[in-house]
């Protein structure tokens, strides 16, 4: 486990070198993305399929993205989008378009199924745990400014 903290850490402040992100965040997004990769492997481990582990580790990257943001004062992308990386299913995308291209079409179908959900997954992640950290600070405006007017 400890190794696979290290690769996603890797893979995330590798993904994040190569579009430039802000040296100043690349301690904060490679645990971000770490975490969530850990999650994904965590919840496969106990016997979750890959799409409901990816809806998970979006939203889990995506929550921790959010509260980065407003620490550091950048826009939630710079950490929310290397973060993501280490669970986008690229291999699953090249193993579904080898498979159609050895005419291997049913392991294509299953393949191609399984990777579209996973990255259908991630999306409903990533916009659920937005959602939820908008009710919040909608929901902590309102407290707040109820407080102030008294």
């Amino acid at each position: 486990m400890i190794l696979q903290f290290f690769a996603g850490v890797g893979a995330t402040v590798g993904y994040a070198l190569i579009f430039n992100q802000p040296r100043r965040h690349l301690i904060v997004t490679g645990l971000i993305g770490a975490a969530g990769w850990l999650l994904y492997l965590l919840a496969v481990e106990l016997g979750n399929g890959d799409p409901f582990s990816s809806f998970l580790s979006a939203f889990l990257v995506t929550f921790l993205s959010q509260i980065a943001a407003r620490v550091f004062k950048d826009p939630v992308m710079v950490f929310c989008i290397p973060g993501i990386m280490p669970i986008v299913p690229g291999a699953g995308m090249y193993r579904t378009m080898r498979a159609f291209v050895t005419h291997e079409t049913a392991l294509a179908a299953a393949t191609g199924y399984n990777t579209i959900s996973m990255a259908g997954a991630i999306a409903l992640g990533l916009l659920a745990a937005t959602s939820l950290f908008q009710i919040m600070a909608a929901i902590r405006r309102t407290f707040f400014s109820r407080i102030e007017s008294k």
